[in-house]
């Protein structure tokens, strides 16, 4: 890439208010842009450096480019955080009544007392399969529930980690979080006896998380876009 190109962004990219994440996924984002304005301007029959000083021109200055894009962000960054943090507390409040606190749970209910190997699976994708190959002898709503439903009950996980700790914007950190606390709830849920654990249910989890976590980078992505045409127009007025 060109280094006029390369320190303009830089430059752009150092002085917004975001986390080293978003700083990375906003230089992508420039670079694309600029990339693309070069070209069409080289297409016009300009010489690359000439292309590269209009493209420059046609964005606008660094300073001013930053100090727009901090205003579209700074006032709806503590609002939206603190609006996460109640809306995630209220989440694991939910998580935890469905799958340990609540009366559904008991264990007469799901827990054999008599022989615990009927209370935990070990083997991948066991209970898997025997949902999925068995709609001929199980109601279709156990099934749905069984599968679908521990990975809809994850997803805002994998949805709400990005958003509120900063270790877990790379989706390494978000499916490492996400296998511990699906295996803390079944580890709980075999001591306390208030359900079967299930090491299915951790894969279940955790593809939820994985699809939650893709939500929360298209949104990203979107906002992202949405604050550099703002910025754009800001500028360019």
């Amino acid at each position: 890439m060109n280094k006029q190109l390369k320190n303009y962004i830089k430059h752009i990219v150092e002085q917004t208010d975001m986390s080293d994440v978003e700083k990375k996924e906003l230089e992508s984002e420039l670079q694309d842009h600029l990339l693309l304005l070069t070209e069409e301007y080289i297409v016009a029959g300009h010489s690359e450096e000439e292309a590269v000083n209009l493209a420059i021109q046609a964005f606008g200055n660094e300073q001013a480019l930053s100090k727009e894009l901090n205003k579209v962000i700074s006032p709806y960054k503590m609002p939206l955080k603190i609006i996460s943090g109640l809306l995630f507390s209220f989440y694991a409040f939910v998580v935890w009544i469905i799958l340990i606190g609540g009366p559904g749970r008991s264990s007469a209910g799901v827990y054999n007392p008599y022989d615990w190997k009927m209370n935990i699976n070990i083997i991948p994708f066991k209970s898997i399969m025997w949902y999925a190959t068995g709609i001929d002898h199980i109601n279709l709503s156990t099934i749905l529930y069984n599968l679908f439903g521990n990975m809809a009950i994850f997803a805002p996980l994998g949805f709400f980690l990005p958003l509120l700790f900063k270790k877990c914007t790379n989706v390494k950190n978000v499916l490492i979080y996400s296998f511990l606390a699906s295996f803390f709830i079944e580890v709980i849920q075999f001591v306390a006896h208030r359900g079967q654990s299930d090491v299915d249910d951790i894969i279940l989890n955790v593809v939820g998380a994985y699809i939650g976590y893709l939500s929360y980078k298209l949104l990203r992505t979107l906002s992202l876009k949405a604050v550099q045409l703002v910025s754009f127009k800001t500028t360019h007025k």
